[in-house]
């Protein structure tokens, strides 16, 4: 994702209040404080320490939060939030949590690495890694290969649990993970996951822990 043509040295910092104003063309946004951003804001890097509300549009080559923000609509080279993120929709190469990321909609990455709590609508990533620190709640996972363990910090373990409502992709493995249906090439089903449908093309192996209640060979 390349921004543009217009962006050159331009950088600003803002510590508290409302920005009215659209900030198109800057090398630098910074937030040390509490800031809200009503219009469009087109930068290389969005820095934030704080708290940071974006109201409409974000395009940024690296965003990097540390604190709590929140987003609309998001486009995005590489996104890394240690804290709280929440975003209703976004387009992002690379991400990286350590916390807290809610997602209203969806999500379409490349690479999706989260250690922490996810809350999402669907989430679409050629490469997905979860490790649970608490209750996560996705509607629909697609991917090409996706990982679900449990994190050692955190919540006891019976607290770390993905719920799921569909999961596609070639390479899954799972642990601590209810879903009604699930569909894949290679599939590992780990230890207290509780399926109701498998589908698979190669091959499967469940925990003795596990239950899965129906398992169809495409």
């Amino acid at each position: 994702m390349a921004i543009g043509n217009s962006i050159n040295s331009k950088k600003i910092t803002k510590t508290s209040g409302l920005v009215k104003e659209e900030l198109v063309g800057y090398y630098k946004v910074g937030v040390n404080g509490t800031v809200t951003f009503r219009k469009q804001v087109e930068s290389i890097t969005i820095s934030i320490f704080g708290s940071a509300r974006f109201l409409t549009n974000t395009i940024v080559e690296k965003l990097h939060s540390k604190g709590t923000s929140s987003f609309n609509r998001l486009q995005a080279n590489e996104m890394v939030n240690i804290g709280s993120l929440t975003l209703k929709e976004g387009t992002v190469k690379k991400v990286e949590s350590k916390g807290y990321l809610s997602i209203q909609e969806g999500i379409i990455s490349d690479s999706f690495i989260a250690r922490g709590v996810v809350r999402a609508g669907v989430v679409k990533s050629n490469y997905m890694l979860l490790s649970m620190t608490g209750k996560c709640d996705i509607e629909t996972i697609q991917s090409n290969h996706i990982e679900v363990s449990q994190e050692n910090r955190g919540w006891s373990l019976t607290k770390k649990r993905l719920n799921c409502k569909t999961i596609v992709s070639k390479k899954i493995k799972l642990h601590s993970t209810t879903a009604p249906y699930i569909q894949g090439a290679s599939i590992e089903i780990g230890p207290n996951c509780e399926i109701d449908e498998l589908h698979y093309t190669d091959n499967y192996n469940i925990h003795p822990s596990s239950k899965v209640n129906s398992i169809i060979k495409m």
